[in-house]
């Protein structure tokens, strides 16, 4: 039940009535026509004069409420009593008292004894209400007053701060049944019930794994109290919460402030055929990993002085650059490796652009491959040439030594 105020001014006030914000809340929302705003008023005694057949749903703004210590202040008629709704932060005039008297930005029609007000002068637009936005529309009608919350904590567990995926996540205390938890993943809001569930008053559980690359932060949204007008408000977010916006990349992340890593392993690029870097300077060379356990189907290179000789290097400086570089080129090497019918890694076709490139790395092996022929060729032909250098008779007896398998 309301709770009747004692206070009396004058002899003409007492009977006023002052309600907990919960009633009112339900109060409002009772009120099947919405609310309609009958303008300001100085005192609370020149509103009750000025209105003197309110309906339900009025209410209206007094800026020296005698009976609230001068404060302005806002009510609300319910059919029966005029209701005090909170104090009144800040409010467009809508009108004006002169001499005691009110006088209305709108025109009256109706009769003396009841008068109609057809515009009420109140420009539409956002009232500050006790720290509820109260949005006002062009017919002097209020379509909305937004919730009215507090932030009492934020938890954050960023990018590299977990060593592994998590799910469960321990926060401060939060109340159940009066508080909100928006949880925000990779700077995305999620829907409560649906991605993550309030486990208890500390636990936070997610329907997802939350990997160690990924960003999260908790915050707690505490409802200090709201009015809400029937029909009009649907959306449960509180007003006073701005969009967290996350810095981290999809594909890349920072460690320690210092090392910068994909959030996949092996699986994004750096550039593409289409969008290249100029220059990557290095204070050490790149480690390509090489490991044995990164690898399989390792068999002996099969590519050496028949493809190595094949090649054929250039001397070229590339478009609207002068100086010389040294090295392939792309379609050259393609002609080999299809006459050869091989499949090299060292060539590169992208089709989606049709960009042909090299890996000049993958020739080491065929060079590599190549020298070692060569130090076989060397080998056989001194031993040749030592052969030739022999006098005769050792020529004859190794020949025998040979065909007789004398010494061995």
């Amino acid at each position: 039940m309301p709770i009747r105020d004692k206070s009396n001014v004058n002899g003409d006030m007492s009977g006023q009535i002052i309600i907990r914000l919960e009633e009112l809340s339900e109060i409002v929302n009772s009120f099947s026509g919405g609310m309609i705003f009958r303008g300001e008023y100085q005192t609370y005694q020149d509103m009750i004069e000025a209105i003197d057949n309110p309906q339900i749903g009025y209410t209206a703004f007094i800026t020296e409420d005698e009976t609230k210590d001068g404060a302005r202040t806002q009510y609300v008629y319910n059919g029966e009593d005029w209701l005090f709704a909170g104090s009144v932060v800040h409010v467009n005039d809508a009108t004006r008292l002169t001499k005691g008297i009110v006088r209305l930005n709108g025109s009256l029609s109706g009769t003396a004894d009841n008068p109609k007000l057809s515009n009420t002068g109140v420009a539409s637009g956002n009232y500050n209400l006790g720290g509820n936005i109260v949005t006002v529309n062009d017919e002097g009608r209020i379509i909305n007053i937004a919730v009215s919350t507090k932030e009492e904590w934020e938890y954050k567990s960023l990018a590299n701060t977990r060593s592994e995926d998590q799910t469960v996540f321990t926060v401060p205390k939060y109340d159940l049944l009066y508080s909100e938890i928006l949880f925000f993943w990779n700077g995305n809001l999620l829907v409560h019930n649906r991605d993550y569930e309030k486990t208890d008053e500390t636990i936070i559980t997610t329907k997802f794994n939350i990997r160690p690359c990924d960003d999260v932060v908790i915050k707690n949204i505490k409802y200090v109290g709201a009015l809400s007008v029937s029909a009009i408000i649907n959306d449960n977010l509180p007003s006073n919460v701005t969009t967290y916006s996350s810095q981290k990349s999809d594909s890349l992340y920072y460690r320690n402030d210092r090392d910068i890593l994909p959030t996949e392993d092996g699986l994004f690029d750096l550039g593409d055929t289409s969008y290249k870097f100029d220059n990557i300077y290095l204070q050490n060379a790149p480690t390509v990993l090489s490991s044995i356990k990164y690898k399989e189907n390792v068999k002996t290179c099969n590519l050496g002085l028949e493809f190595i000789n094949q090649l054929q290097p250039v001397t070229y400086n590339y478009i609207g650059h002068k100086r010389p570089h040294f090295g392939l080129i792309a379609e050259d090497v393609e002609q080999i490796i299809n006459k050869m019918d091989i499949d090299f890694g060292g060539f590169i076709h992208d089709k989606k652009s049709g960009i042909k490139a090299l890996r000049y790395e993958e020739f080491i092996s065929p060079l590599i491959m190549s020298v070692q022929e060569l130090h076989k060729q060397i080998e056989s032909q001194n031993n040749e040439i030592q052969y030739l250098k022999l006098p005769l008779y050792k020529k004859i007896w190794l020949k025998i030594k040979k065909i007789f398998g004398v010494g061995k």
